[in-house]
């Protein structure tokens, strides 16, 4: 009995704390309401990251070395980057929205050069090594 008990206050122990490393949401464009597939997620300075799958969802699951006072980055090609800290984060489901941004490019000039070959002979200079056959 004391056995069965130790076990199932480790189980639930364990799963609590795993609960508290892991962050989750969605990410939602701020322009139609409708969620952005594969958005990067990570902390910043850390080797901790992520991608939110097709439909938008993210879980970040984070280790030890992270503190309530890292900074979550939100990154999306076309939208402003988005930053949280990990302690606003902490709830059960978050909903990260991420607003579109346009960027203007300068002009690039693509043009060409003619280009000069030059031939160059392989192999060796000489035609032998001065031997000769003799028979």
């Amino acid at each position: 009995m004391k056995l069965t008990f130790l076990i199932i206050t480790l189980l639930v122990s364990s799963i609590c704390i795993s609960q508290n490393r892991l962050i989750a949401g969605e990410i939602i464009n701020k322009e139609n309401n409708e969620t952005l597939p594969f958005v990067n997620i990570g902390i910043a300075n850390k080797a901790v990251g992520t991608v939110s799958d097709i439909d938008g969802i993210f879980n970040l699951d984070l280790t030890a070395k992270i503190t309530e006072k890292d900074t979550v980055i939100f990154s999306y090609v076309g939208f402003k980057t988005e930053k949280k800290a990990v302690a606003e984060l902490r709830k059960k489901l978050n909903r990260i929205i991420l607003t579109p941004e346009t960027t203007t490019l300068d002009e690039v000039v693509v043009s060409t050069k003619k280009i000069k070959y030059r031939t160059k002979k392989l192999g060796r200079a000489s035609k032998g090594l001065g031997l000769t056959h003799m028979n």
